[in-house]
Formats: structure tokens, sequence, C-alpha cells
């Protein structure tokens, strides 16, 4: 048997270039954050953010949070001095990012 096909004509356009601009916001807890993608290399860390806010004062406060071989892991106080290499689940952070899909 043979079988004949319909060819229809294929219509190509052309899209156009997409500006401006996004930014990601993060809710701990009623505080938002901005989220910033760092780009590590993959050889030390993998994925890595930088979060960003201000408090109350205005004074700017950055926490960059990145998972290694060793699990989840931020600069926030909470985590250096008391989750650090103790607690699998990271500061509220790591669990933040974690819940977003952000990082594994």
């Amino acid at each position: 048997w043979r079988y004949l096909y319909a060819l229809t004509p294929v219509r190509w356009t052309v899209k156009k270039e997409v500006h401006g601009t996004a930014k990601l916001m993060l809710l701990i807890n009623g505080v938002a954050y901005a989220v910033t993608n760092l780009h590590p290399d993959i050889r030390i860390a993998d994925p890595a953010w930088r979060l960003t806010r201000f408090d109350k004062k205005g004074v700017k406060i950055v926490y960059e949070v990145h998972l290694d071989k060793w699990g989840p892991s931020c600069t926030c106080p909470d985590c250096v001095y008391s989750r650090q290499n103790r607690d699998p689940k990271g500061c509220k952070h790591c669990a933040a990012l974690k819940a977003v899909g952000l990082m594994p």
C-alpha cells in the first residue's frame, strides 16, 4: 500500500526580541528577599544564590546560600553558628530555597 501525505506549508515567524528586566523575590516569614543566581563553579558548589534584603533602618543585608558535597550552607548567623554541619535541613534560607525548587 502507498500512503499519500498532504504537505502543508510551514509558516516561519520571526519572534521579537524580548526587552526588559525581571527580578525574583522570595518571601520568608513576611520578609522579602531579592534572589540572585551566583553561577558558581560546579566543582565547588551547585547551585548558589544570593539573598538580599533591607532591614527597618534601610541597611542592606546579604546572605549567600549554596549546596556543596556536605549539604546546604548559608552565611546567615543562624546557619554559621548553630546549624553548620549539624542540621541537614540548614537554616530558613536554605529551607525556603528548597521549598520553591531552587535547591535540591
